[in-house]
Protein backbone atom coordinates (compact mmCIF):
# COMPACT_ATOMS: atom_id res chain seq x y z
CA UNK A 1 0.00 0.00 0.00
CA UNK A 2 2.75 2.44 0.90
CA UNK A 3 4.57 1.54 -2.32
CA UNK A 4 1.51 2.40 -4.40
CA UNK A 5 0.99 5.63 -2.47
CA UNK A 6 4.61 6.68 -3.03
CA UNK A 7 4.30 5.82 -6.72
CA UNK A 8 1.16 7.94 -6.95
CA UNK A 9 2.83 10.93 -5.26
CA UNK A 10 5.82 10.64 -7.57
CA UNK A 11 3.47 10.56 -10.57
CA UNK A 12 1.82 13.80 -9.50
CA UNK A 13 5.18 15.42 -8.80
CA UNK A 14 6.39 14.61 -12.33
CA UNK A 15 3.08 15.88 -13.72
CA UNK A 16 3.56 19.16 -11.82
CA UNK A 17 7.07 19.63 -13.22
CA UNK A 18 5.86 18.89 -16.74
CA UNK A 19 3.20 21.55 -16.18
CA UNK A 20 5.90 24.09 -15.23
CA UNK A 21 7.86 23.28 -18.37
CA UNK A 22 4.73 23.64 -20.49
CA UNK A 23 4.09 27.05 -18.92
CA UNK A 24 7.60 28.12 -19.94
CA UNK A 25 7.02 26.62 -23.38
CA UNK A 26 3.86 28.68 -23.87
CA UNK A 27 5.44 31.83 -22.42
CA UNK A 28 8.19 31.70 -25.03
CA UNK A 29 5.74 30.88 -27.83
CA UNK A 30 3.12 33.49 -26.93
CA UNK A 31 5.46 36.39 -26.19
CA UNK A 32 5.57 37.23 -29.91
CA UNK A 33 1.76 37.49 -29.94
CA UNK A 34 1.60 39.48 -26.68
CA UNK A 35 4.05 42.02 -28.11
CA UNK A 36 2.48 41.81 -31.59
CA UNK A 37 1.63 45.50 -32.12
CA UNK A 38 5.07 46.62 -30.87
CA UNK A 39 6.99 44.04 -32.94
CA UNK A 40 4.99 44.88 -36.08
CA UNK A 41 5.83 48.56 -35.65
CA UNK A 42 9.47 48.01 -34.67
CA UNK A 43 10.25 45.58 -37.51
CA UNK A 44 7.85 47.19 -40.03
CA UNK A 45 5.91 43.97 -40.71
CA UNK A 46 2.80 43.49 -42.85
CA UNK A 47 -0.13 41.45 -41.52
CA UNK A 48 0.83 38.63 -43.88
CA UNK A 49 4.40 38.58 -42.51
CA UNK A 50 3.11 38.61 -38.95
CA UNK A 51 0.68 35.81 -39.80
CA UNK A 52 3.58 33.79 -41.19
CA UNK A 53 5.66 34.37 -38.04
CA UNK A 54 2.88 33.19 -35.73
CA UNK A 55 1.79 30.42 -38.10
CA UNK A 56 3.75 28.57 -40.74
CA UNK A 57 7.25 29.91 -39.96
CA UNK A 58 7.15 28.50 -36.44
CA UNK A 59 4.93 25.52 -37.13
CA UNK A 60 6.80 24.14 -40.16
CA UNK A 61 9.75 22.91 -38.10
CA UNK A 62 7.64 22.48 -34.96
CA UNK A 63 5.28 20.04 -36.63
CA UNK A 64 7.51 18.04 -38.93
CA UNK A 65 10.35 17.76 -36.47
CA UNK A 66 7.59 16.77 -34.04
CA UNK A 67 7.20 13.56 -36.04
CA UNK A 68 10.89 12.83 -35.56
CA UNK A 69 10.78 13.81 -31.89
CA UNK A 70 7.65 11.73 -31.38
CA UNK A 71 9.47 8.75 -32.87
CA UNK A 72 12.44 9.41 -30.59
CA UNK A 73 10.10 9.72 -27.60
CA UNK A 74 9.02 6.13 -28.27
CA UNK A 75 12.67 4.97 -28.32
CA UNK A 76 14.96 7.03 -26.07
CA UNK A 77 15.02 8.58 -22.59
CA UNK A 78 12.19 11.12 -22.74
CA UNK A 79 13.46 13.33 -19.90
CA UNK A 80 16.81 13.90 -21.61
CA UNK A 81 15.02 14.50 -24.91
CA UNK A 82 12.92 17.27 -23.29
CA UNK A 83 16.11 18.79 -21.80
CA UNK A 84 17.67 18.90 -25.28
CA UNK A 85 14.64 20.73 -26.65
CA UNK A 86 14.48 23.13 -23.72
CA UNK A 87 18.04 24.34 -24.32
CA UNK A 88 17.35 24.91 -28.02
CA UNK A 89 14.07 26.81 -27.69
CA UNK A 90 15.24 28.93 -24.75
CA UNK A 91 18.49 29.92 -26.41
CA UNK A 92 16.75 30.94 -29.62
CA UNK A 93 14.06 32.84 -27.71
CA UNK A 94 16.89 35.05 -26.42
CA UNK A 95 18.28 35.34 -29.95
CA UNK A 96 14.84 36.52 -31.19
CA UNK A 97 15.18 39.57 -28.98
CA UNK A 98 18.11 40.79 -31.11
CA UNK A 99 16.27 40.51 -34.46
CA UNK A 100 16.26 43.58 -36.73
CA UNK A 101 13.89 42.46 -39.49
CA UNK A 102 11.38 39.81 -40.60
CA UNK A 103 13.99 37.40 -41.91
CA UNK A 104 16.10 37.42 -38.73
CA UNK A 105 13.20 36.88 -36.33
CA UNK A 106 11.68 34.39 -38.78
CA UNK A 107 14.87 32.30 -38.85
CA UNK A 108 14.99 32.22 -35.04
CA UNK A 109 11.30 31.27 -34.83
CA UNK A 110 11.84 28.52 -37.38
CA UNK A 111 14.47 26.81 -35.23
CA UNK A 112 12.60 27.47 -31.96
CA UNK A 113 10.05 25.10 -33.48
CA UNK A 114 12.61 22.28 -33.40
CA UNK A 115 13.18 22.69 -29.67
CA UNK A 116 9.52 23.03 -28.73
CA UNK A 117 8.54 20.05 -30.90
CA UNK A 118 10.13 17.81 -28.25
CA UNK A 119 7.90 18.85 -25.36
CA UNK A 120 4.37 17.57 -25.93
CA UNK A 121 5.00 14.17 -27.60
CA UNK A 122 7.44 13.28 -24.80
CA UNK A 123 5.28 14.70 -21.99
CA UNK A 124 2.03 13.08 -23.17
CA UNK A 125 3.82 9.76 -23.57
CA UNK A 126 5.27 10.06 -20.04
CA UNK A 127 1.85 10.86 -18.56
CA UNK A 128 0.30 7.79 -20.20
CA UNK A 129 2.86 5.73 -18.23
CA UNK A 130 2.13 7.57 -14.97
CA UNK A 131 -1.69 7.30 -14.90
CA UNK A 132 -4.33 4.66 -15.78
CA UNK A 133 -6.79 5.24 -18.60
CA UNK A 134 -9.57 6.64 -16.38
CA UNK A 135 -7.30 9.42 -15.06
CA UNK A 136 -5.54 10.42 -18.26
CA UNK A 137 -8.11 13.04 -19.27
CA UNK A 138 -7.65 14.89 -15.98
CA UNK A 139 -3.85 14.49 -16.11
CA UNK A 140 -3.71 15.83 -19.66
CA UNK A 141 -6.01 18.69 -18.62
CA UNK A 142 -3.62 19.61 -15.80
CA UNK A 143 -0.62 19.48 -18.12
CA UNK A 144 -2.40 21.72 -20.60
CA UNK A 145 -2.96 24.32 -17.89
CA UNK A 146 0.44 25.38 -19.16
CA UNK A 147 -1.38 26.97 -22.09
CA UNK A 148 -3.52 29.48 -20.10
CA UNK A 149 -0.84 30.08 -17.48
CA UNK A 150 1.87 30.51 -20.11
CA UNK A 151 -0.22 32.50 -22.56
CA UNK A 152 -1.71 34.65 -19.80
CA UNK A 153 1.75 35.14 -18.32
CA UNK A 154 3.08 36.38 -21.67
CA UNK A 155 0.36 39.06 -21.80
CA UNK A 156 1.13 40.04 -18.19
CA UNK A 157 4.78 40.45 -19.13
CA UNK A 158 3.81 42.55 -22.17
CA UNK A 159 1.46 44.74 -20.13
CA UNK A 160 3.59 45.14 -16.99
CA UNK A 161 7.25 44.80 -18.01
CA UNK A 162 6.87 45.77 -21.67
CA UNK A 163 6.42 49.54 -21.22
CA UNK A 164 9.64 49.85 -19.18
CA UNK A 165 11.79 46.91 -20.32
CA UNK A 166 10.80 46.75 -23.97
CA UNK A 167 9.99 43.59 -25.89
CA UNK A 168 13.61 42.68 -26.59
CA UNK A 169 14.71 42.50 -22.95
CA UNK A 170 11.69 40.34 -22.11
CA UNK A 171 12.81 37.83 -24.74
CA UNK A 172 16.33 37.79 -23.24
CA UNK A 173 14.91 37.16 -19.75
CA UNK A 174 12.76 34.18 -20.73
CA UNK A 175 15.61 32.61 -22.66
CA UNK A 176 17.86 32.73 -19.59
CA UNK A 177 15.16 31.22 -17.34
CA UNK A 178 14.65 28.28 -19.70
CA UNK A 179 18.33 27.40 -19.93
CA UNK A 180 18.56 27.46 -16.12
CA UNK A 181 15.54 25.12 -15.78
CA UNK A 182 17.41 22.37 -17.65
CA UNK A 183 19.43 21.57 -14.51
CA UNK A 184 16.26 20.73 -12.53
CA UNK A 185 14.81 18.71 -15.39
CA UNK A 186 17.80 16.37 -15.55
CA UNK A 187 17.15 15.31 -11.92
CA UNK A 188 13.99 13.44 -13.04
CA UNK A 189 13.90 9.79 -14.11
CA UNK A 190 12.02 8.53 -17.15
CA UNK A 191 9.18 6.22 -15.93
CA UNK A 192 8.86 2.64 -17.28
CA UNK A 193 6.60 2.28 -20.32
CA UNK A 194 3.23 0.56 -20.59
CA UNK A 195 2.75 -0.25 -16.89
CA UNK A 196 -0.98 0.56 -17.12
CA UNK A 197 -1.47 -1.13 -20.50
CA UNK A 198 -0.51 -4.75 -19.99
CA UNK A 199 -3.43 -6.05 -22.06
CA UNK A 200 -3.04 -3.62 -25.00
CA UNK A 201 -2.39 -5.54 -28.21
CA UNK A 202 0.52 -4.08 -30.18
CA UNK A 203 -0.94 -4.73 -33.63
CA UNK A 204 1.98 -3.11 -35.38
CA UNK A 205 4.75 -4.63 -33.32
CA UNK A 206 7.32 -3.02 -31.09
CA UNK A 207 7.74 0.59 -32.22
CA UNK A 208 11.21 0.81 -30.70
CA UNK A 209 12.53 -1.54 -33.42
CA UNK A 210 11.07 0.27 -36.42
CA UNK A 211 13.01 2.36 -38.92
CA UNK A 212 11.61 5.80 -39.67
CA UNK A 213 10.08 4.48 -42.91
CA UNK A 214 8.41 1.70 -40.95
CA UNK A 215 7.16 4.24 -38.43
CA UNK A 216 5.44 6.13 -41.26
CA UNK A 217 3.88 2.86 -42.44
CA UNK A 218 2.83 2.19 -38.85
CA UNK A 219 1.12 5.61 -38.70
CA UNK A 220 -0.86 4.82 -41.84
CA UNK A 221 -1.87 1.42 -40.46
CA UNK A 222 -3.06 2.96 -37.18
CA UNK A 223 -5.14 5.55 -39.06
CA UNK A 224 -6.59 2.89 -41.37
CA UNK A 225 -7.64 0.90 -38.35
CA UNK A 226 -9.34 3.79 -36.55
CA UNK A 227 -11.93 5.97 -38.28
CA UNK A 228 -12.53 7.64 -34.93
CA UNK A 229 -8.90 8.84 -34.87
CA UNK A 230 -9.21 10.28 -38.39
CA UNK A 231 -12.30 12.31 -37.42
CA UNK A 232 -10.58 13.46 -34.22
CA UNK A 233 -7.69 14.78 -36.31
CA UNK A 234 -10.07 16.56 -38.71
CA UNK A 235 -11.90 18.18 -35.79
CA UNK A 236 -8.56 19.18 -34.28
CA UNK A 237 -7.56 20.95 -37.51
CA UNK A 238 -10.88 22.83 -37.58
CA UNK A 239 -10.65 24.16 -34.04
CA UNK A 240 -7.04 25.25 -34.49
CA UNK A 241 -7.83 27.56 -37.40
CA UNK A 242 -9.49 30.19 -35.11
CA UNK A 243 -6.78 29.51 -32.51
CA UNK A 244 -4.17 30.44 -35.13
CA UNK A 245 -6.15 33.49 -36.20
CA UNK A 246 -6.34 34.49 -32.51
CA UNK A 247 -2.75 35.76 -32.81
CA UNK A 248 -4.41 38.90 -34.19
CA UNK A 249 -6.82 39.38 -31.27
CA UNK A 250 -4.61 41.98 -29.57
CA UNK A 251 -4.20 43.91 -32.82
CA UNK A 252 -7.96 43.67 -33.48
CA UNK A 253 -8.87 44.92 -30.01
CA UNK A 254 -6.53 47.90 -30.30
CA UNK A 255 -7.22 48.89 -33.92
CA UNK A 256 -10.97 48.12 -34.27
CA UNK A 257 -12.37 48.02 -30.73
CA UNK A 258 -10.77 51.11 -29.18
CA UNK A 259 -8.48 49.54 -26.55
CA UNK A 260 -4.98 50.83 -25.77
CA UNK A 261 -1.80 48.87 -24.98
CA UNK A 262 -2.94 48.18 -21.42
CA UNK A 263 -5.47 45.72 -22.87
CA UNK A 264 -2.60 43.19 -22.70
CA UNK A 265 -3.10 42.97 -18.92
CA UNK A 266 -6.87 42.49 -19.31
CA UNK A 267 -6.31 39.85 -21.97
CA UNK A 268 -3.77 38.14 -19.73
CA UNK A 269 -6.24 37.99 -16.82
CA UNK A 270 -9.03 36.59 -19.01
CA UNK A 271 -6.68 34.11 -20.73
CA UNK A 272 -5.41 32.76 -17.43
CA UNK A 273 -8.82 32.47 -15.75
CA UNK A 274 -11.05 31.26 -18.55
CA UNK A 275 -8.62 29.06 -20.44
CA UNK A 276 -7.93 27.43 -17.06
CA UNK A 277 -11.66 26.88 -16.58
CA UNK A 278 -11.73 25.36 -20.06
CA UNK A 279 -8.76 23.09 -19.38
CA UNK A 280 -10.11 21.82 -16.06
CA UNK A 281 -13.71 21.45 -17.20
CA UNK A 282 -12.63 19.77 -20.43
CA UNK A 283 -10.38 17.23 -18.71
CA UNK A 284 -12.44 16.45 -15.62
CA UNK A 285 -15.93 16.62 -17.12
CA UNK A 286 -14.92 14.50 -20.09
CA UNK A 287 -13.78 11.78 -17.70
CA UNK A 288 -17.13 11.97 -15.85
CA UNK A 289 -19.10 12.03 -19.10
CA UNK A 290 -17.20 8.98 -20.37
CA UNK A 291 -18.15 6.97 -17.29
CA UNK A 292 -21.87 7.77 -17.45
CA UNK A 293 -22.91 8.57 -21.03
CA UNK A 294 -22.57 7.21 -24.54
CA UNK A 295 -20.07 8.61 -27.02
CA UNK A 296 -17.25 9.19 -24.56
CA UNK A 297 -14.86 12.13 -24.69
CA UNK A 298 -15.47 12.78 -28.39
CA UNK A 299 -19.21 13.36 -27.92
CA UNK A 300 -18.57 15.43 -24.82
CA UNK A 301 -16.35 17.76 -26.88
CA UNK A 302 -18.97 18.04 -29.63
CA UNK A 303 -21.70 19.03 -27.16
CA UNK A 304 -19.41 21.37 -25.21
CA UNK A 305 -18.37 23.24 -28.36
CA UNK A 306 -21.97 23.41 -29.59
CA UNK A 307 -23.02 25.19 -26.39
CA UNK A 308 -20.24 27.79 -26.68
CA UNK A 309 -20.34 28.58 -30.42
CA UNK A 310 -23.09 31.28 -30.31
CA UNK A 311 -20.96 33.26 -27.85
CA UNK A 312 -17.73 32.90 -29.82
CA UNK A 313 -19.46 34.20 -32.97
CA UNK A 314 -21.30 37.01 -31.17
CA UNK A 315 -18.04 38.20 -29.60
CA UNK A 316 -16.94 39.70 -32.93
CA UNK A 317 -19.94 42.06 -33.06
CA UNK A 318 -20.82 42.95 -29.46
CA UNK A 319 -19.88 46.44 -28.28
CA UNK A 320 -16.90 46.54 -25.86
CA UNK A 321 -19.10 48.61 -23.53
CA UNK A 322 -21.49 45.66 -23.22
CA UNK A 323 -21.16 42.83 -20.72
CA UNK A 324 -21.80 40.44 -23.63
CA UNK A 325 -18.44 41.39 -25.15
CA UNK A 326 -16.67 40.02 -22.08
CA UNK A 327 -18.95 36.98 -21.95
CA UNK A 328 -17.95 36.30 -25.55
CA UNK A 329 -14.26 36.78 -24.75
CA UNK A 330 -14.62 34.32 -21.87
CA UNK A 331 -16.40 31.78 -24.10
CA UNK A 332 -13.79 31.96 -26.86
CA UNK A 333 -11.03 31.25 -24.33
CA UNK A 334 -12.97 28.41 -22.68
CA UNK A 335 -13.72 27.09 -26.19
CA UNK A 336 -10.01 26.74 -26.94
CA UNK A 337 -8.98 25.50 -23.50
CA UNK A 338 -11.47 22.66 -23.08
CA UNK A 339 -10.27 20.84 -26.17
CA UNK A 340 -6.79 19.69 -25.20
CA UNK A 341 -7.25 17.25 -22.34
CA UNK A 342 -10.04 15.15 -23.93
CA UNK A 343 -8.58 15.26 -27.45
CA UNK A 344 -5.09 14.10 -26.51
CA UNK A 345 -6.54 11.49 -24.17
CA UNK A 346 -8.54 10.15 -27.11
CA UNK A 347 -5.37 9.93 -29.20
CA UNK A 348 -3.64 8.04 -26.39
CA UNK A 349 -6.59 5.69 -25.87
CA UNK A 350 -6.74 4.77 -29.55
CA UNK A 351 -3.00 4.11 -30.02
CA UNK A 352 -0.70 1.24 -29.00
CA UNK A 353 1.56 2.24 -26.04
CA UNK A 354 4.73 2.11 -28.16
CA UNK A 355 3.22 4.45 -30.77
CA UNK A 356 1.79 7.12 -28.47
CA UNK A 357 4.67 9.55 -28.84
CA UNK A 358 4.65 9.50 -32.63
CA UNK A 359 0.84 9.61 -32.87
CA UNK A 360 0.80 12.60 -30.54
CA UNK A 361 3.26 14.20 -32.96
CA UNK A 362 0.93 13.38 -35.86
CA UNK A 363 -1.90 15.11 -33.99
CA UNK A 364 0.34 18.13 -33.43
CA UNK A 365 1.11 18.31 -37.17
CA UNK A 366 -2.61 18.34 -37.89
CA UNK A 367 -3.40 20.91 -35.22
CA UNK A 368 -0.49 23.31 -35.60
CA UNK A 369 0.71 23.10 -39.20
CA UNK A 370 -2.67 22.65 -40.90
CA UNK A 371 -4.77 24.40 -38.24
CA UNK A 372 -2.78 27.17 -36.56
CA UNK A 373 -0.59 27.80 -39.61
CA UNK A 374 -3.56 28.11 -41.96
CA UNK A 375 -5.57 30.24 -39.52
CA UNK A 376 -2.80 32.80 -38.99
CA UNK A 377 -1.96 33.03 -42.70
CA UNK A 378 -5.63 33.26 -43.77
CA UNK A 379 -6.14 36.06 -41.26
CA UNK A 380 -3.01 37.98 -42.27
CA UNK A 381 -3.56 37.75 -46.03
CA UNK A 382 -7.29 38.46 -45.91
CA UNK A 383 -6.86 41.51 -43.66
CA UNK A 384 -4.18 42.92 -46.00
CA UNK A 385 -6.46 42.34 -49.01
CA UNK A 386 -9.57 43.81 -47.33
CA UNK A 387 -7.60 46.85 -46.17
CA UNK A 388 -6.51 47.51 -49.76
CA UNK A 389 -10.18 47.16 -50.80
CA UNK A 390 -11.18 49.80 -48.26
CA UNK A 391 -13.07 47.49 -45.85
CA UNK A 392 -13.50 49.42 -42.60
CA UNK A 393 -13.02 46.49 -40.16
CA UNK A 394 -10.90 43.86 -41.94
CA UNK A 395 -9.80 42.07 -38.76
CA UNK A 396 -13.40 41.63 -37.57
CA UNK A 397 -14.60 39.87 -40.70
CA UNK A 398 -11.46 37.78 -41.11
CA UNK A 399 -11.64 36.60 -37.49
CA UNK A 400 -15.35 35.82 -37.84
CA UNK A 401 -14.68 33.63 -40.89
CA UNK A 402 -12.06 31.66 -38.96
CA UNK A 403 -14.41 31.29 -35.96
CA UNK A 404 -17.08 29.78 -38.22
CA UNK A 405 -14.58 27.32 -39.69
CA UNK A 406 -13.73 26.33 -36.11
CA UNK A 407 -17.34 25.32 -35.52
CA UNK A 408 -16.80 22.40 -37.93
CA UNK A 409 -15.14 20.62 -35.03
CA UNK A 410 -18.65 19.87 -33.70
CA UNK A 411 -19.74 17.41 -36.44
CA UNK A 412 -16.22 15.96 -36.63
CA UNK A 413 -16.14 15.01 -32.97
CA UNK A 414 -19.73 13.78 -33.01
CA UNK A 415 -18.93 11.41 -35.89
CA UNK A 416 -15.80 10.28 -34.03
CA UNK A 417 -17.97 9.50 -31.00
CA UNK A 418 -20.09 7.14 -33.11
CA UNK A 419 -16.99 5.14 -34.07
CA UNK A 420 -15.69 4.99 -30.48
CA UNK A 421 -18.91 3.43 -29.19
CA UNK A 422 -18.81 -0.34 -28.56
CA UNK A 423 -20.83 -2.39 -31.06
Amino acid sequence: MMHHKALSLRSYWILFFLLLLNILNMLDRTLLIAFGPQIIDDLDLSDTQYGLLTGFVFNTFYCFFGLLMGTLADRVNRVRLIAFGLIIWSGLTAVSGAAKNFFQIGLARLFIGIGESVMTPSAISIMADLFPNEKRGAAAGIYYLGIPFGAGGAFFIAGILGPTWGWRNCFYLLGAIGISATLFLLALRDPPRGVWDGDFQEKSGDGSKHSFKEVLINIVEILKGSRALIWILLGSIAIHIPIGAGAFNMIWMQSERGFDESVAILYGVYSTIFMTIGMLSGGLLSDVYTRHFRGGRARFLALFMLALTPFTVGFRFWDPESIFFYVGLSAILIFGGAFFGPAFSLVQDLCPPRSRGVMTAVALVAMNFLGVGSGALILGMSSDIMREMGVSEPYTYALLACDLIGALTIPCFYIASVYTEPH
